[in-house]
C-alpha cells in the first residue's frame, strides 16, 4: 500500500515596499474592473454571483497586501494569490504605480519569481 504525502504549497514573499506596489497594481487591474463588472451585471439584471465573488476575492487580496495609501507589511502569498499579483503587476508595468520610495513593479515580479523556485 502506498501513502500519499501532502503536497506543500510554496508561498511567495513580498517585502513591505513590494506589497505596497503590488496592492496598487491589484487595486487598478483587479478590483476596479471587478467592481465595474458587478455594477454592469446588476444594471443589466443578470445574475451577478460570479462578479461578486471576483470582487470579494480582490478585496481579500488587498486586505492582505495593503490598500493604496495604507502602510503595507511583508506579505506571504499562496500560489493562486501570487498568480493574480503577477498578472496585475505585468499589466501595470511601466505605468505610474512605480514609486521611488517603495520600489518598482519589476522588483515585485522578481520577488514572485523567487517564490516559484
Amino acid at each position: 500500500m502506498r501513502t500519499q504525502m501532502p503536497v506543500r504549497e510554496e508561498h511567495a514573499r513580498l517585502a513591505a515596499g513590494e506589497s505596497d506596489i503590488a496592492g496598487r497594481a491589484v487595486f487598478a487591474w483587479v478590483l476596479v474592473p471587478a467592481a465595474g463588472r458587478m455594477v454592469h451585471e446588476l444594471a443589466e439584471g443578470h445574475d451577478a454571483h460570479d462578479a461578486v465573488d471576483e470582487l470579494r476575492a480582490a478585496v481579500r487580496l488587498l486586505d492582505r497586501l495593503g490598500w493604496p495609501d495604507d502602510e503595507s507589511g511583508e506579505t506571504r502569498l499562496t500560489p493562486d494569490e501570487a498568480a493574480v499579483v503577477r498578472v496585475a503587476a505585468r499589466s501595470q508595468l511601466g505605468r505610474v504605480v512605480d514609486s521611488p520610495r517603495t520600489g518598482t513593479l519589476a522588483g515585485v515580479l522578481d520577488a514572485l519569481e523567487r517564490g516559484r523556485r
